[in-house]
């Protein structure tokens, strides 16, 4: 697995394997657990054995792990055997069924593209290459807002959602919980209408698989720099917070999400967890089902392979505070094998100040 890929295997491997261990290393000493994790879980067919090795720290915990397991809407999880080994770890095997396992093989499109009414000949031109670098996959768009199709594309391919009797608020959460709620079929994209595809979109998801939960792709300016697409926040909130990127697609964020303006996920996760109709545009409809999905065990990822291109920049992007692996505390590795060494220390803190400022401090440690 590597980090650089966003911890991705090849498709060929997802859904063939009757077991996956994860013993060789505990699992809480790897930066990213959670990615290794969920790319794991996808090397299971409809249903297997999950092994794990793990040590409770404050960068994970096996009940943190359970609760992704169980809660994750598209799972079903049994306990089959635990025990701890001589050094401390716990050996834990569970039974993971996968549900609605035919979607994630499925590489059938449904396309939402949010319009104002200022971008539609880039609407036109996103459906037309679309349909163009398809290669026979279906596909079906859904646009929000005002819009009329050419003529040159087939009627039956596009529904057009009214918004014309709608007030003027800039209900941007409203228009993309309708498309989720209309979509057919298994693979949902949700577009700005200030996107366009690059040419290796489809072909791009061929090298990455079908088997996700909730996703984006490459992104970049028209000048060809990179446009921070997968993000977050230092600590999962629905409050206010610093938005961080790191250029390595293996970092993941505790407060992890996508650029709101080119969102993927799968129907059935949209289908029990949809996008919030309160929220206006600039109240972070994407961090908030991001959050709601992260605490049900859906992981963010990236596809490294496909990419598509902001005809504008986002007006916030401005705010987004890159991160570098020199720039945090050094002695971190110090405090680490002090907070491992003296498990009486961390219970006599367990309750106090410097407990809570030591956990937030070695959970972020993979962020320098």
């Amino acid at each position: 697995m590597d980090p650089e890929k966003n911890y991705r295997l090849s498709p060929e491997m997802h859904g063939q394997y009757e077991a996956v261990w994860i013993c060789e290393w505990n699992l809480f000493d790897i930066e990213s657990w959670a990615l290794i994790l969920d790319e794991a879980l996808r090397l299971l067919g409809k249903s297997g054995k999950l092994v794990l090795r793990t040590r409770n720290s404050a960068t994970g915990t096996l009940w943190e792990i359970k609760s992704y397991i169980f809660r994750h809407p598209a799972r079903k999880a049994t306990m089959i055997w635990q025990m701890e080994n001589s050094d401390g770890h716990m050996i834990s095997v569970m039974d993971i069924e996968r549900l609605d396992y035919s979607m994630y093989t499925s590489s059938r499109w449904s396309v939402g593209i949010l319009s104002n009414g200022s971008r539609k000949k880039n609407v036109t031109d996103l459906i037309n290459k679309m349909i163009n670098r398809a290669n026979g996959i279906a596909l079906e768009f859904l646009v929000v807002g005002p819009f009329e199709p050419s003529s040159t594309i087939k009627p039956d391919l596009v529904q057009v959602i009214e918004t014309k009797d709608w007030d003027d608020l800039p209900r941007i959460g409203q228009k993309k919980h309708l498309i989720a709620k209309a979509a057919s079929y298994e693979n949902v994209a949700i577009f700005h209408d200030r996107y366009q595809i690059r040419d290796d979109f489809f072909t791009g998801f061929h090298n990455f698989g079908y088997d996700f939960d909730f996703a984006t792709v490459m992104q970049f300016y028209e000048d060809g720099t990179i446009l921070p697409c997968y993000m977050g926040t230092l600590n999962r909130t629905l409050r206010w917070s610093t938005v961080c990127f790191h250029e390595s697609p293996g970092i993941l964020f505790e407060g992890h999400t996508v650029q709101g303006g080119l969102m993927i996920f799968k129907k059935n996760i949209l289908q029990r967890v949809n996008f919030n109709p309160l929220l206006l545009h600039f109240e972070s409809e994407e961090f908030e089902i991001s959050c709601l999905l992260r605490d049900l065990g859906v992981v963010p990822r990236l596809n490294i392979f496909s990419s598509a291109i902001s005809l504008v920049s986002p007006p916030y992007i401005a705010t987004i505070s890159r991160v570098s692996r020199k720039t945090f505390l050094k002695k971190l590795p110090l405090a680490k094998r002090i907070w491992d060494k003296y498990p009486g220390l961390r219970k006599s803190f367990q309750y106090g100040r410097l407990h809570k400022f030591f956990l937030r401090f070695y959970t972020n440690r993979q962020l320098p």
